[in-house]
């Protein structure tokens, strides 16, 4: 399947090289942040994942202006998306699983802090969906305006697939790719986390995430096979976090693991959510947390810095693919013109997104502590 799309995959790599290239210059230095304890492997990795997800976007942006619907037809293009989707939710289990919250300030805090973190970004994208629905819509429904406004603006909140057309602009959720719905799962996360903190620290940490690594697979599975994987990326990411302490790997093997398994998780027949290929990211992720950089490409200053801007880059690149095939469609473009193109919306995104996180994902994140600071310490 991979050598049917090998124009494609040199593409996506040349495109891949040129960003990082341009965001490890000095001119991104404010990015760069001197915290105690920080994995950059991991922060290396958001980047990537957060670039696999725009090239998975991008082919189902073309496809929906081009006639051909919300579909995709290049099959690694596919796999790009579902197996970052896969990665994300194992880096938030595995980041939250080391926090040592023991009091119920100390949830105050870590929820005020999360919602800040989440909300002003979701609402800013939100807000360019609906003002876009205006636009190019054609009727705003009133009556209903008000219930389907409190869905859109809801942070993640609540649990919703798909969110509700505004001034009959068909499927407006597509206008950012339809990507808030896995904010959702993100929430279900954080308010088990209280349930989780107790349990691990009662019981054996290592134990309680192999306990809900049986209930994914073994039972839930039957239920909900979607469910089933989902739970199954947050239970093995705190599994990666429950026996990095006991594996010590050596840096080269850690980097040739990592190849192996991206090759196999690409090649293998069967797809990125069947729960044989989860267990192969698990290992790859788990190489990753034992400090592999993939000989080096996850510790780049430009990959760090995109890292640190990938929930803007998540949440502003459907929205860029938007308007970018609304203007080309128009146009006769060959495939090597729209190609530059393409690459420079992406840029533009994660431009875009540097501005963001400083002006809106950090003033949130300081909003946040001082809230908690006047309105709970305080109290």
């Amino acid at each position: 399947m991979l050598f049917g799309q090998i124009p494609m995959v040199f593409e996506i790599a040349i495109f891949t090289t040129i960003i990082v290239s341009i965001f490890s210059t000095k001119y991104f230095s404010f990015l760069d942040k001197a915290e105690q304890g920080r994995e950059l492997t991991i922060d290396g990795l958001r980047a990537f994942l957060a670039l696999a997800v725009i090239y998975h976007h991008m082919v189902f942006s073309y496809n929906l202006f081009y006639g051909k619907g919300w579909i995709i037809d290049y099959p690694v293009n596919a796999r790009l998306g579902k197996v970052a989707l896969s990665f994300f939710f194992m880096i938030s289990a595995y980041i939250l699983t080391q926090k040592n919250i023991q009091t119920t300030c100390g949830f105050i805090k870590f929820y005020i802090n999360r919602f800040f973190r989440i909300a002003p970004m979701f609402w800013l994208s939100t807000s360019i969906c609906l003002g876009t629905a205006i636009i190019f819509g054609s009727h705003i429904d009133y009556y209903s305006l008000l219930d389907k406004l409190c869905v859109w603006y809801d942070a993640g909140l609540f649990l919703t697939d798909r969110k509700p057309d505004i001034n009959n602009f068909d499927k407006t959720y597509f206008i950012n790719a339809g990507v808030m719905w896995s904010l959702s799962w993100e929430w279900l996360l954080y308010f088990s986390l209280p349930i989780l903190i107790v349990l691990r620290h009662k019981i054996n940490s290592f134990v309680i995430s192999q306990f809900l690594n049986f209930i994914a697979v073994y039972c839930i599975s039957y239920l909900s096979y979607t469910w089933a994987v989902f739970i199954l990326c947050f239970s093995l990411g705190m599994t990666a976090r429950d026996i990095k302490p006991f594996i010590k790997i050596p840096k080269t093997a850690n980097n040739i693991i990592i190849l192996l398994c991206l090759c196999i998780i690409f090649l293998r027949k069967t797809g990125p959510f069947d729960i044989s290929t989860i267990v192969i990211e698990f290992i790859l992720f788990v190489c990753i947390c034992q400090g592999g950089d993939f000989f080096g490409i996850l510790r780049s200053k430009g990959a760090v810095r995109l890292g640190e801007v990938s929930y803007s880059i998540y949440l502003l690149h459907g929205i860029v693919l938007f308007y970018m095939n609304k203007i080309l469609v128009h146009w006769n473009l060959s495939k090597i013109e729209y190609g530059l193109t393409a690459l420079l919306c992406i840029i533009l995104v994660c431009l875009s997104s540097c501005f963001t996180f400083v002006l809106i994902e950090s003033k949130g994140i300081m909003l946040g502590r001082h809230i908690y600071k006047k309105c709970v310490i305080e109290l």
